[in-house]
């Protein structure tokens, strides 16, 4: 299982299954399940900007620092037909589901889940 660093408010709309693919300027070969991590930096763009921009309503109290969800992803795109994309590269997003939060530090780019944490997200009661 891999693990990627989504600025909220973008994490939460792709683990509430509104947002189904992640843009990105890089390519990766990894399908499979992709655990999503609220990165401590929230996005440049005001919530209000998004929510009045793709039409949607965003919590103020959303969790940053670690893990809020699972998504799984099957395939990556250069084009989609999706209003959140926005290139070069689309992960394209299916079957979200939240989990508890899991407090963990983020990093750059993709990378592997401990194996604690991969069971634990794996687990039939995490989803």
């Amino acid at each position: 299982m891999k693990i990627i660093a989504v600025r909220q408010p973008w994490a939460h709309l792709i683990v509430a299954g509104i947002k189904p693919v992640e843009n990105r300027t890089w390519l990766i070969n990894y399908r499979g399940p992709l655990a999503i991590l609220a990165s401590r930096q929230r996005a440049a763009r005001s919530i209000e900007d998004i929510e009045e921009h793709y039409d949607v309503c965003i919590p103020r109290d959303l969790p940053v620092g670690g893990i809020v969800g699972v998504v799984d992803i099957i395939d990556v795109v250069r084009d989609h037909p999706s209003r959140f994309f926005v290139g070069p590269y689309g992960f394209v997003l299916t079957n979200a589901r939240p989990v508890a939060f899991i407090p963990m530090r983020g990093q750059l780019n993709m990378w592997d889940a401990p194996d604690d944490i991969a069971r634990q997200l794996l687990a039939p009661a995490a989803a």
